[in-house]
This record gives structure tokens, sequence and C-alpha cells, in this order.
């Protein structure tokens, strides 16, 4: 049984970045979400994951589901009762649960070991530019990060590992960067019967 460290096992770890390095393919991932809208400022989520995808071989494929909703002050249902995250937080949630990977992951391979880890993330967003109100930016325009962790590892050793952390994270990368292109197709598709 191999040893594990943060409920990680460490040569897993290792060997996946060894089979990456061997064959660069293997870290070619495709992710992939679809919006479906349900009602008012509500939709499901499906989440596609291909992955792994090698000449002559048949990609994995998984999916899984949840629901999106504005807060009712922005015109949000909630009719189930269960508040469900709206699209800019689940922007905060994806980089929060990006980071706890990374630290946890770099740390098992550090040999490192975290008691606990918790890491708190806040955004500031003007919402009048959402309905049209002009403003000086759409999305974020400052996010904290909070990161209290416990562990018996030296602060040189913390901050070398959140250091990597903060160079390694592809959630942070998306982010903090500018993305070099996207791109939007649209189908519209009226009512075939409607008068011109």
């Amino acid at each position: 049984m191999c040893p594990t460290i943060c409920g990680i096992a460490t040569s897993q770890v290792i060997d996946t970045i060894n089979l990456f390095n061997e064959q660069p393919e293997l870290g070619q991932f495709r992710f992939k979400a679809t919006a479906d809208w349900i009602d008012a400022g509500r939709s499901r989520i499906t989440i596609h994951r291909k992955y792994g995808v090698a000449q002559g071989e048949d990609p994995c494929i998984k999916s899984f589901e949840f629901e999106s909703e504005e807060p009712p002050i922005l015109i949000g249902s909630q009719v189930s009762g269960t508040p469900h995250a709206c699209p800019v937080e689940l922007i905060l949630s994806a980089l929060a649960s990006c980071l706890t990977m990374g630290v946890t992951y770099n740390a098992a391979v550090r040999k490192i070991r975290i008691d606990t880890l918790r890491i708190d993330v806040q955004g500031d967003i003007d919402f009048r530019g959402y309905l049209g109100i002009p403003v000086e930016r759409m999305g974020y325009h400052h996010i904290q990060i909070n990161c209290d962790i416990k562990s018996s590892a030296t602060d040189e050793e913390i901050a070398e590992l959140m250091e990597y952390v903060r160079k390694t994270s592809p959630v942070l990368d998306i982010i903090g960067n500018s993305l070099k292109e996207i791109s939007f197709n649209i189908s519209a598709h009226g009512d075939s019967g409607a008068s011109p």
C-alpha cells in the first residue's frame, strides 16, 4: 500500500507527472459546461469531462449536473428553497477549490502534512453593469484570497509551497490573465411560422 499524505497517494501523483512527461497528449483535457435555462435566472448546468485523449484510444467522458441561479435581488426565483450559486459565485468557488487542491497535492509531493486548510476567496463586483448601467468594469475589480493553513511545516516551507501553487493554478491563471481567444458561435432559432 502506497503512503498517503493529506489523503493523497504521493506515488500516484509522481506517476501521473511522469506519465504526462512521457506522453504529453495525455495532458490535453477538454472541459465543457452546458447551461439549459429552466426559468427566470435559473439554469441546469451539465459538466462534461473528456480527458486522456491519446491516439487510437476512446476518450474517457464523464458528466454531472447541478443548478445555478441568480439571487432574488437580481430577479432570481430561488423556487426550490435551497439557494444555488450564481455564476460569479461559481468563479470564486472554482478558484477556492483549485487552490485547495493545489495546496494539498503539492504539499503531499513535498511530504508536508496539512492538518487543516481553509481558503477564503471574496470578490468585489459592481452589478450595475450587468443591468446595462455604465460602470468602469463589468467583472470583478478585486479578488482577495485568504489562506489559513495549520501544518507542522516551517513558515518558509509554506511560503515556497504557496508560491508554487500560485504559479501552477489553472483557475488563478484564467482569472488573472487575459485569454488569447474567446470565440462565440450563435445559433438563433425563430418561429418558422411567424409572419415577416
